[in-house]
């Protein structure tokens, strides 16, 4: 048989197959940017620790906590509202 003939009998793809096709390429593509710029966003958050870090303030919660001075029981407003 020749060549030319059996690829003209070939059936086209059909519009729905293109279709969903093109939407899961560009889901893939999706999927890809959002994981880069996850990845770009922890790398400058672990940046921006590290410099508060390095400036001497706290840059976690148990940092904090041991950061201020506790304010006197006479002094504290909260207390007010507490009771």
């Amino acid at each position: 048989m020749n060549p030319t003939l059996e690829s003209n009998n070939r059936r086209p793809m059909p519009l729905a197959l293109k279709f969903i096709m093109v939407l899961a390429v560009l889901l893939v593509l999706l999927i890809l940017a959002f994981a880069v710029w996850r990845g770009t966003l922890v790398s400058a958050n672990h940046q921006r620790l590290k410099a508060i870090k390095a400036a001497g303030e706290p840059a976690n919660g148990r940092e904090l906590d041991a950061w201020y001075a506790p304010v006197d029981e006479k002094e504290n407003a909260a207390l007010v509202w507490l009771d």
